[in-house]
């Protein structure tokens, strides 16, 4: 039997896709990948920690990409068209009453409540911590012992799932056990081998 009793989810890569919509948007565009991620991530801190609106987000990073007159068209893909991604809401399905599940997520202020109303996705988590809302983003320890300390259990209770290396490792430091997500049939088969399902 597993000694696993809680299991953490990130959100955006794991069971949200965003990166195929906005890749799509900027396409259209002919604004290249490198680019606005680039941008997205230079300006993401402040939108991550609450200190500003979504929408003041969006629009600097449209005025940044001198495209600042289609923020808007922006805002209308972001989140609202981000997609869930199936294998892992039937994994949250299958996990739910066997484990605590959390969502430990570095998200603008607003995009999870916007997406619930979508997708209705928030009912999965016992615990849910919104950077944006805490004021503290991975793979700062604060945020992770923030979770453990949420759902009352040790570092070497809980599965940490996240699409970013960056956060595996900072979760890794302070010895929780993570999956790194890749792919969702791969990384779902793991889940379930790690925590005793198969």
């Amino acid at each position: 039997m597993s000694e696993i009793k809680a299991v953490i989810f990130d959100a955006g890569g794991v069971f949200l896709e965003w990166e195929k919509e906005l890749d799509l948007f900027f396409g259209k565009l002919s604004i290249d990948k490198n680019k606005w991620s680039s941008v997205m991530t230079e300006k993401s801190l402040l939108a991550q920690t609450g200190k500003i609106e979504l929408d003041d987000y969006l629009e600097g990073i449209m005025i940044s990409l001198e495209k600042h007159e289609l923020w808007r068209e922006l805002r209308n893909v972001f989140p609202a068209k981000f997609k869930p991604i199936k294998e892992s809401f039937d994994l949250l399905e299958e996990l739910q009453g066997k484990f605590v599940l959390a969502m430990l997520v570095n998200t603008e202020l607003g995009v999870h409540d916007e997406w619930d109303k979508i997708y209705d996705h928030k009912k999965y988590f016992d615990v849910i911590i919104d950077s944006s809302k805490v004021g503290l983003v991975k793979p700062d320890p604060k945020i992770y012992h923030l979770a453990l300390s949420k759902l009352g259990v040790k570092n070497s209770e809980v599965l940490f799932i996240d699409d970013s290396k960056v956060n595996i490792l900072g979760a890794q430091k302070i010895g929780i056990e993570t999956v790194y997500f890749k792919d969702p049939v791969e990384s779902i088969k793991e889940i379930r081998h790690r925590l005793g399902l198969v």
